[in-house]
């Protein structure tokens, strides 16, 4: 046998070797997840207890009046800027009844929507729609020359923002301060306007909006509660789940 001949044969036996250990590998990697997600000890579990709702929740009454509002136009979203006033004044006009309404659950206590239900999927809708009324009525209080009640107006939003945001995680809580940032956009402009006597009641309330803000440890308890009780429902219907499952999202 010539050497040319040996060192190719020498060279197949080692491609088949590598291509062996390389099937291997993958087989026991196989294996090693069917074993994972098919053989949790009985006794497994994450002990997670999310936090009760408050009933009545605020969040949710205030979701059932806003439902009975139409939506805002982009055209006319009061939340847009450079929106003329004259193109949503009437339609913000005829929401004023129920707006006071949405005003009266600010005293009931309120929790945002459970991440694993279905009105969360619509909270983010539902924080953007009541933060553009808000906005409209504080812009059509203004254009009006009453820049005391616009203020408060904006601090409706922001008051709003600090309720939606009891019982949120992470993600929940910035989509409330987006409502805290409408008003805060039109308060700003608004606070040098305001006459000497508007002044003392307008302190006293921003004094008490920043006791409505949960604290941060609640949030983050919170945000770790609802990721670990997802994990445990994520692994738990993957342990029911055969293997030819598992695999069949790989090809």
């Amino acid at each position: 046998m010539t050497r040319k001949r040996r060192s190719r044969l020498i060279g197949c036996g080692l491609t088949l070797l590598a291509g062996l250990l390389g099937l291997g590998a993958v087989a026991g990697g196989l294996y090693a997840h069917w074993r994972s997600v098919n053989h949790l000890p009985k006794d497994w579990s994450i002990e997670v207890v999310l936090p009760k709702e408050p009933d009545p929740n605020g969040f949710h009454r205030m979701a059932a009046l806003l439902a009975e509002l139409p939506d805002l136009d982009y055209e006319s979203d009061p939340s847009r800027l450079g929106i003329e006033v004259d193109l949503f004044a009437d339609q913000i006009r005829a929401a004023g009844p129920k707006l006071d309404e949405v005003r009266e659950t600010f005293e009931l206590p309120w929790s945002y929507p459970r991440y694993d239900s279905g009105e969360h999927r619509l909270a983010l809708r539902v924080v953007s729609k009541l933060a553009g009324y808000f906005v409209g009525e504080c812009r059509l209080a203004e254009a009006e020359g009453d820049h005391a009640l616009a203020l408060h107006r904006a601090m409706d939003a922001m008051e709003f923002a600090a309720h939606a945001s009891h019982g949120a995680s992470f993600t929940d809580r910035i989509a409330a301060i987006r409502g805290q940032t409408f008003g805060m956009m039109q308060a700003e402009s608004l606070v040098p306007l305001l006459a000497r006597e508007d002044i003392p009641v307008a302190l006293r309330r921003v004094r008490e909006l920043r006791e409505m803000w949960p604290g941060m440890a609640a949030t983050v308890t919170y945000t770790r509660a609802a990721s670990l009780h997802e994990l445990e429902r994520e692994f738990r219907r993957s342990n029911r789940l055969p293997l030819g499952e598992h695999l069949s999202g790989w090809w």
